[in-house]
């Protein structure tokens, strides 16, 4: 379900990636699969920042930040994403010093994973 609300987040659909990411983190949490609804509050994040909501944004990405520091880092992207969408909100909500606080902890996050892409 993830899947789907990322593919409507990259085809600029913020509407329906919003539903489904909402959607996708209610059956992860019903299922009790933390990485998923990892995942899905992230996306939630990402589309509520391009959306211009970052006090939302913040929000989401709080959760799923504080949920994936309970996930180990070897599981990848999942784990440093809520990390840095929550940087991107908290900068767009001008909270300079808490966006590059979070950037770092993506960054830590990332290197125990040896992800390139953070």
């Amino acid at each position: 379900m993830t899947a789907a609300a990322q593919a409507a987040f990259l085809d600029g659909d913020l509407e329906r990636a919003g539903a489904l990411a909402h959607d996708a983190e209610e059956a992860a949490r019903r299922a009790g699969d933390q990485v998923s609804r990892c995942d899905a509050l992230a996306l939630t994040s990402a589309v509520l920042w391009h959306q211009g909501r970052p006090g939302e944004g913040v929000a989401a990405a709080e959760q799923a930040a504080a949920l994936a520091d309970t996930l180990p880092p070897r599981l990848g992207g999942g784990v440093q994403m809520p990390h840095i969408t929550l940087a991107m909100n908290l900068g767009l909500a001008g909270r300079a010093a808490e966006a590059f606080a979070a950037f770092q902890t993506a960054m830590e996050r990332g290197e125990q994973a040896n992800n390139v892409f953070v």
